[in-house]
Formats: structure tokens, C-alpha cells, sequence
């Protein structure tokens, strides 16, 4: 068994479970985000383990317009 902890909310889970996502299902459970300079070169990346809860959370907050929210 292969098991991760989410960086979120701290569960422990197993890679592969599945999200369910609408009428979707989906084993997304590993964020990568990176940051680039002007020219392109990544310049900082990071990698959140979510578990399928935190998933699905993360697609509402973006289909909501989270994006769009100041931070």
C-alpha cells in the first residue's frame, strides 16, 4: 500500500483513490504548481499532495471563480 498525507487538511489516504467530481471520477491527488520569470524559466515550484476530499474542494473553488478572488 502506497499512502500519502494531504498537505490540506492533514488526512492520510492511499494513491489512486478516486474523486468524484461531478459525474466524473478522477485519481488527480498530487498538485504541481510552478512559477516563471518574464523569459519563461521556472523559477520556484511546488508539490501539495491532496487527498480526493481536498480535490474536489479545490475544482469547486476554481469553477466558483476562485481564481478571480484577491489574494
Amino acid at each position: 500500500m502506497l499512502a500519502r498525507k494531504c498537505d490540506r487538511c492533514g488526512v492520510h489516504y492511499e494513491i489512486g483513490e478516486a474523486a468524484e467530481i461531478g459525474k466524473e471520477r478522477t485519481e488527480i491527488n498530487r498538485i504541481d504548481l510552478k512559477r516563471a520569470d518574464e523569459n519563461g524559466n521556472i523559477i520556484r515550484g511546488y508539490i501539495f499532495d491532496l487527498c480526493p476530499d481536498c480535490v474536489c474542494e479545490l475544482v469547486d473553488w476554481i469553477k466558483e471563480g476562485g481564481m478571480n478572488e484577491d489574494m
